[in-house]
């Protein structure tokens, strides 16, 4: 093969050489060079770099000079592969930096976990996904090196390297270098479903005395979260035994069946998903265990918030699920005809919670119920957890500080210990903002729960 140097001057000081043959392509090779006008360099030259070579500094700053409109159509899944590649890259340097920071905490941060704070303020994510990044970039740069190597070569994504990180956390490192060994010279060719698989399997026979062990650690561990979806729907994740899982899924695929051979007309995974529900319905309204449950003195509720003119029919504002998002509002009407309501009054402004206060240590009921009301959410930077399921902090340490709504709000466990312990400060503000600042000398404003409907 003949050989000819062409000068791209566009790249300071580099000559790069490109086969004859490449200009010389008919136009049905997408990386035909023949569409070139002959400035800069080639889209199609530096597509098969990203995709082929080892990847530098130099792979985004290229990339993001190439227009996908003009590409050729038959370019575009080189393009896409490509940008994943860069993504890639650019996530492993990015878990390099939280292994930084996890390397070298902030001084004088108390007993608390400075890092995992410190990622949550700058990621703007709840602490404990925070942890989690901080545990998965650790372990990645101490025990699995050569799973490091393939991640910052872009070659392995994100989603496998939580998969083997995951999957080893329990291992030394003698057998994190096995599991390596065992699945990752199939690792760039596999989906990350395959690959967890591979995982899986490497584990298990590599520790085969301990998997009871810790599958009573992670059962000890269940748990069901709620995350809010488009057009009013919501996922609810359960992660429990898989025996408990299958139990769960047969009680809702055999309710769902009986109806449908009752005749309801419904999709079998609406009858599901229905079949949950009435078993919770049940439980709170006391009809499965006799009693209602409580929570803080008082009943266990589902709050809405709605205005007065669509629940009686006057408009069609949707109502609101607070922390989570807007509901049909024929969906409260129907709850309404069976459901005790309590109305919240808000400030028309800034849609934020009236206020009133009380002077006592021990937060009453009635405060830390305005309190929940009024943030919704735990007042951690980030937090996902919901303010019921919270403690109710002074801000400033009682006696110091009073027990008043001004003074009082509810905080999950992580956020509640990183101040008590001094590592992070938070302030209450008159507006009832709070304003948070860790031992880096990031600040993060949290604010009321906002009632109006709409952004």
């Amino acid at each position: 093969m003949s050989v000819a140097a062409h000068r791209f001057w566009d790249v300071a000081t580099i000559t790069i050489e490109v086969p004859d043959e490449v200009f010389s392509l008919g136009p049905d090779a997408w990386w035909s060079l023949s569409r070139w006008d002959g400035q800069g360099l080639p889209d199609a030259l530096v597509l098969t770099w990203i995709d082929e070579l080892e990847l530098g500094p130099w792979a985004p700053a290229l990339l993001a000079q190439i227009d996908p409109t003009r590409l050729d159509p038959r370019a575009l899944p080189t393009y896409l592969r490509a940008f994943h590649r860069v993504e890639t890259w650019s996530a492993a340097r990015k878990s390099q930096a939280v292994a930084l920071i996890a390397a070298d905490p902030p001084k004088d941060a108390g007993v608390v976990d400075p890092a995992a704070h410190e990622v949550s303020a700058a990621l703007r994510k709840p602490v404990g996904a925070a942890q989690r990044d901080v545990f998965i970039a650790t372990r990645l740069a101490k025990f699995l090196p050569e799973t490091d190597a393939l991640f910052r070569a872009g070659s392995i994504t994100k989603a496998h390297v939580d998969k083997i990180v995951l999957g080893t956390g329990h291992l030394t490192a003698e057998q994190c270098a096995d599991v390596e060994d065992r699945v990752l010279h199939r690792a760039t060719t596999q989906s990350v479903q395959q690959f967890a698989a591979a995982v899986r399997r490497a584990v298990a026979d590599i520790d085969p005395q301990s998997f009871a062990e810790r599958h009573a650690a992670e059962a000890a561990k269940s748990d069901v979260t709620v995350e809010a979806d488009e057009d009013g729907m919501a996922w609810l994740t359960a992660r429990m035994p898989l025996v408990d899982a299958l139990a769960v899924k047969k009680a809702a695929d055999h309710r769902a069946l009986g109806l449908k051979k009752s005749g309801d007309a419904r999709p079998i995974g609406v009858l599901r998903a229905e079949s949950l529900r009435t078993f919770a319905d049940a439980y709170l309204t006391g009809d499965l265990t006799g009693h209602v449950p409580t929570h803080h003195g008082r009943p266990v509720e589902v709050q809405v918030v709605v205005t007065l003119d669509a629940l009686v029919g006057l408009s069609d504002t949707p109502a609101e699920v607070p922390g989570h998002g807007p509901v049909p509002i024929d969906t409260v009407r129907d709850a309404a005809r069976d459901a005790k309501l309590r109305f919240l009054i808000v400030d028309p402004d800034s849609g934020h919670l009236l206020h009133r206060d009380t002077q006592t240590w021990r937060v009453p009921a009635a405060m830390q119920a305005e309190a929940d009301a009024r943030y919704v959410m735990s007042i951690g930077p980030y937090s996902t957890v919901p303010a019921e399921r919270c403690d109710s902090e002074h801000q400033d340490p009682w006696p110091q500080g009073p027990t008043t709504s001004d003074n009082t709000a509810p905080m999950d466990r992580a956020w509640h210990i990183a101040k008590t312990k001094r590592g992070l400060t938070a302030k209450h503000n008159p507006d009832h903002t709070i304003t948070w600042r860790t031992p880096l000398g990031q600040t993060v404003t949290v604010e009321p729960y906002d009632y109006r409907l709409g952004p």
